[in-house]
């Protein structure tokens, strides 16, 4: 008798996919980011395509943390572990659904004064991490508002010639 041939294991075998569909409630999330992680290191990033579908690259008999995020939803982690073998022939998949809860709305108001002039035509920037949300120009009453959410951290930056730059922290927790 002929002793069968074992084909050595490579990396390449022990790959797999990982899919995924990102949702809040009923509705499929798109343009959310995806990441994969070891412990604290991100090993792989994606982004859910229209219909909440997302696709990452795992490896057989790891543990890994999907972290699913996208502004104005609360951030969702789940823990995946990725079996170590699989039926002969078989292809092995690994599903994951990430539902994220929104966060609730708010509105920030204000008016800009210098004393109690009231400021037309001064540049408002709404920013969230280092990067610009929104920016409008105030009209002839000063004020602005701005659409902003729950458990979140902003900088209003208003910026008017002749005048002092004015940079004010708002915190929504």
């Amino acid at each position: 008798p002929v002793a069968p041939v074992e084909k050595p294991v490579t990396s390449e075998m022990k790959k797999v996919k990982c899919d995924g569909v990102v949702k809040s409630g009923a509705n499929k999330l798109s343009n959310a980011d995806v990441q994969l992680m070891k412990g604290d290191m991100v090993v792989g990033n994606a982004q859910s395509n229209m219909n909440g579908q997302f696709n990452l690259e795992v490896m057989m008999g790891e543990k890994y943390t999907v972290k699913a995020m996208k502004d104005g939803f609360y951030t969702k982690t789940e823990n995946v572990t990725v079996p170590a073998t699989a039926k002969e022939g078989m292809a092995m998949t690994v599903s994951v659904e990430m539902d994220l809860k929104p966060k609730e709305k708010l509105k920030l108001n204000g008016v800009v004064k210098s004393g109690s002039m009231v400021l037309e035509g001064t540049q408002i920037q709404l920013m969230k991490s280092g990067k610009t949300v929104e920016e409008i120009t105030t009209p002839k009453s000063g004020s602005f508002t701005f659409q902003i959410y729950q458990d979140e951290q902003y900088n209003v930056i208003a910026t008017q010639k002749g005048f002092f730059q004015k940079d004010m922290l708002v915190s929504t927790t």
